[in-house]
């Protein structure tokens, strides 16, 4: 299950300077709070679980919703799930 419920808006990881790093390696180690925890990212680049997630994130991160203003693409929500 997710971790927190986390999601990152990946600006970068469809654009022609190339994916983000959690978009082209999938496993990585977050910290949260003080503690290290190994995750797999997930990327929804399209479709209604990933507009509603970016929508959330708009709710929390106002200046995320203008990002959408500057581009013709999609940008895509990475979800973030914590790896036993």
């Amino acid at each position: 299950s997710p971790l927190f419920a986390p999601r990152v808006v990946s600006r970068r990881s469809l654009s022609p300077k190339g994916p983000t790093p959690l978009v082209k390696h999938r496993e990585a180690e977050i910290e949260v709070g003080t503690d290290k925890v190994k995750v797999r990212a997930t990327p929804i680049a399209r479709g209604p679980e990933r507009d509603r997630l970016y929508e959330a994130h708009g709710d929390n991160f106002g200046a995320f919703r203008d990002y959408t203003k500057k581009t013709t693409r999609v940008i895509p929500v990475v979800v973030l799930e914590r790896v036993p």
